[in-house]
Order: structure tokens, then sequence, then C-alpha cells
């Protein structure tokens, strides 16, 4: 499983603090997200080493850019040291349906948009009027690209196929993350997700490397060690030696290679 980008950690954040009464501390937030986000401990715990801050706990750390992106979104106060308050503008947002109320946003000659709990639905929706079921997955299903990958087949499975349609082709995906980016590739009722296409494969049935496996690992390490604590606007620290070792491996490829090669371009 890998660990949720910030965008999918910043609506469980937000939860977590308003079920906390609207401010609550880093440390009781942390093990809060998780479990909302059904992430296993192995994930929850993942660290790296920092050769200036020893180990940083790369789950929390994601947790503290989220809030980050909450500040700037204008959902999380600052005004307080040491906790994390919700704005107004965030509780004003933070709000569901109430269970058995049911309201009609808008009607059209092909239906009605309506605004329900799903359970609640059911009790009103004819059955077999429905056409067309669009949703997307809530975030306890995206906290693995795995998960995405099961709605999105069920979808081909029991909408699609049965009505003789078949897919085939790829749509890329961009997060607010830097790392969370890819490309969705589908065939027949395969589905794959390919997480950083410039550095891993195509899907099974049409592999195409672009780099070095030992590369992509030492990319990885080069994000594994950033960290925006403490910094201003867009910067970022990073680990030099993780840069180090990658640029040691890159820069004899990159003498070596002619200039219209993809590869060097690239690095």
């Amino acid at each position: 499983m890998n660990l949720p980008s910030q965008s999918q950690m910043l609506l469980p954040l937000l939860e977590a603090i308003h079920d906390a009464g609207g401010i609550a501390r880093p440390g009781e937030l942390y093990d809060e997200v998780a479990k909302r986000m059904g992430l296993a401990n192995e994930v929850r715990n993942l660290t790296v080493e920092r050769p200036d801050r020893g180990k940083v706990n790369l789950f929390e750390r994601r947790v503290r850019w989220a809030r980050q992106t909450a500040i700037m979104k204008g959902l999380i106060t600052t005004e307080q040291r040491g906790v994390w308050a919700l704005t107004e503008r965030a509780n004003a947002k933070l709000h569901n349906i109430v269970r058995g109320a049911i309201v009609t946003l808008f009607e059209t000659k092909n239906g009605i948009f309506i605004w329900v709990n799903a359970e609640d639905a059911l009790g009103v929706i004819e059955r077999g009027s429905i056409e067309l079921l669009l949703s997307s997955p809530p975030y306890p299903l995206v906290k693995s690209k795995e998960g995405l990958s099961v709605w999105l087949a069920g979808f081909i499975k029991y909408f699609f196929q049965p009505r003789g349609y078949s897919l085939e082709g790829s749509v890329t995906y961009s997060g607010e993350c830097s790392s969370d980016h890819g490309e969705i590739f589908v065939k027949g009722d395969a589905v794959e997700i390919v997480e950083d296409v410039e550095a891993n494969e195509d899907p099974s049935w049409a592999p195409k490397p672009f780099v070095s496996h030992l590369v992509a690992k030492l990319i990885q390490s080069v994000v594994d060690s950033a960290d925006s604590t403490g910094c201003d606007g867009d910067l970022t620290v990073c680990s030099k030696s993780a840069v180090d070792e990658l640029a040691a491996l890159i820069a004899p490829a990159s003498a070596t290679l002619p200039r219209s090669d993809p590869v060097s371009d690239t690095l």
C-alpha cells in the first residue's frame, strides 16, 4: 500500500479536527487520520533517515503538508501555536446531508439531481429506473491505487460490459502533491494504474521501461528525503547524500548519450 497524497489526506484531516471540537494538537490527529483512511501500521509508521534529524515519519510529515495546503485554502488557521484549528470557512463547508432528508437540487427532462444519503436513496428510487450512476470513489477507497482499480473494474464489469461496450486506452492523472501523478490503463476488463510513468513501466500487456529500476529507486530516495518544514513558499530541502548518489549515477550516462536520446534529455 502506498502513502496517500496530500490531497487524499485533506478531507480526513479536516473531519478529524472537526470531530475533535474544531481544534486539536497534531499528536492527537495523526492516528485518527490514519484510522479514517484505513492505513496499515506499516504505512502509518514509514520512516526515512535524515542525516540532520534522524528518523522522520513519512506519514506524519505528509499530514503536516496537508495542513499547509489547508492553510493556503483558508481552511485551517495559524493563529494559535502548537494547535490546528478550523476556520469559519472550513466549518461552513463541512456538512453532510441529514439522515432521512432528501433535497432535490434541480430537475431536467432526463431526470432529477438529489442530495441524499445513499442508503436513504434506495428507499425512494424506483427499481430499474436508473440509466446511469456517476460517482467518484470516497477517500477510504483511494487509500491505495489498488482500491481505485477495483472501483473502476466494477464499473466495467457491471455497467459497460453488460451493455456491449469495450474500453481500451489510458488517461493521465495529477494530484496536488508533486509525487501524485501517473496514468490509468484499461484494456478489456483489465485495469492497471502506473504511478510516475517517467520512472516506471507501462502496463503488463505493453511494458515500456523509461529508466532503470536503480535510477527510479534513487529518484524515489530523493523524493522521500524532501522536507519543507520551516521553508518558505515552494522551497523544499532534500538530502544531499541522496542527490549526490543520483547525480553520480546519471552523470556518466548523460555524458555519453546523444542529446536526442529521451533519457538524457529527461535526466
